[in-house]
Formats: structure tokens, C-alpha cells, sequence
């Protein structure tokens, strides 16, 4: 236990630099192995090429209309309400 306001300080500086020190001691070699155990999702050559064509009208809308009314798709705050 500590009473000096210097000592005081000190202790509330450690305690801080510890919290957000950073504690991960992994490699990037060993983040790229991790990465490739894991069975994530890829796509076709088609989707990726559908991928960069432009977004439809019809492809807007039936998203919308998937879209509960009063959920907010973004984060500014408008609902699928709004753009309906």
C-alpha cells in the first residue's frame, strides 16, 4: 500500500502500462498458419468477377425488401424504412 502521491502515480502508471501492453508474442509466420487451418469461405471465379459488376436496381430493391423496417443497415442510423 502506497500513500506518497508520487508513489501513488507511479503505481497508476505501471498498472496502465500493463493493461495495455502488449502481450501477444506471435509471429506473423505463425498468424499465416493459424489462418490456413481454418476452413473460411472463398469465392468462385464468377462471384468474384460478379463481385466487381456494378449493384442492380433489382438487386437494391430485394435487399430492401429482405430488410426489416425498423433496422438500421448502417451505421448512419437510417432505417430500411427510410430508404424504402
Amino acid at each position: 500500500m502506497v500513500s506518497n502521491q508520487k508513489e501513488v502515480l507511479s503505481e497508476i502508471e505501471k498498472f496502465y502500462k500493463n493493461l495495455f501492453s502488449n502481450k501477444n508474442e506471435t509471429s506473423s509466420e505463425s498468424c499465416k498458419n493459424f489462418l490456413q487451418t481454418l476452413d473460411t469461405p472463398s469465392l468462385n471465379e464468377e462471384e468474384q468477377t460478379a463481385m466487381g459488376n456494378d449493384i442492380t436496381e433489382d438487386e437494391l430493391f430485394n435487399a430492401l425488401s429482405e430488410m426489416q423496417d425498423g433496422k438500421s443497415p448502417g451505421n448512419d442510423g437510417l432505417s430500411a424504412k427510410f430508404y424504402k
